[in-house]
């Protein structure tokens, strides 16, 4: 087996590269080559096949990186410092593109956010969570763009927003609310712009502001009241 002679790339991190069939490959600092600007990985001037791993200075495993022809093609994991092996995010390559399913973690191992690629668009749904577990925002993806329902959470589960997009652009009634569940804000859109009228509310219930839209321009004063119901602008 040949010896281990890991590459210092920096005071914290060392690369070392493995072939996809055969032992580790053992390399040197002149001897390896990143060309960022075209996104290619060479191994003595040869486009690299095999996977990349760093490490951090007490030696364990901070980054897995699979590559192909010198393009990221295969899995991509990533790990915390602490707690030492603690998954931090996985995620999947073809030709340099995300491609498939990618999650991201807390340091509790919980998930962070989980979403999908296809040819590294954002494709299908996409969800992030609370430390605790709650879901924190969801919406649909399709080739890069919001299509469907968004919703937003607070961390106690109550809905924070909802509303609907279609080609990314915002579309029908969207509302917020508070954390009390009262109604906070509501409006129509069409094609991304404000039509009709938009109001504000505070906690109470009362009226908070009012305006109203044509195609996104706003016709005529936008309106705002105290809490007592009086017209103050």
């Amino acid at each position: 087996m040949a010896s281990k002679n890991i590459l210092s790339v920096t005071g914290l991190m060392f690369l070392t590269l493995f072939a996809c069939s055969g032992p580790t490959v053992d390399v040197k600092a002149e001897r390896e080559k990143f060309d960022k600007e075209k996104g290619l990985l060479y191994y003595e001037h040869e486009l690299f096949s095999g996977k990349a791993v760093s490490f951090f200075a007490d030696g364990e495993v901070e980054e897995s990186l699979e590559y192909k022809d010198g393009k990221k093609h295969g899995q991509g994991l990533s790990y915390y410092r602490n707690p030492k092996g603690q998954l931090k995010e996985e995620v999947n390559f073809i030709e340099n593109e995300k491609n498939g399913a990618s999650i991201e973690y807390y340091e509790n191992g919980k998930v962070e956010k989980s979403c999908n690629y296809d040819k590294g668009d954002l494709d299908g749904k996409f969800e992030t969570f609370y430390e605790n577990g709650q879901l924190r925002y969801s919406v649909i993806y399709s080739r890069g763009e919001k299509n469907g329902k968004e919703e937003a959470f607070y961390e106690n589960g109550k809905l924070r927003e909802i509303g609907t997009f279609i080609n990314g652009e915002k579309t029908g009634t969207h509302k917020s609310f508070y954390e009390s569940g009262k109604l906070r804000e509501i409006g129509t859109f069409k094609n991304g712009e404000k039509i009709g009228t938009h109001k504000s509310f505070y906690e109470s219930g009362r009226l908070n502001s009012s305006a109203t839209y044509s195609n996104g321009e706003l016709k005529g004063e936008y309106k705002f009241y105290d809490e007592n119901g009086k017209l103050t602008h």
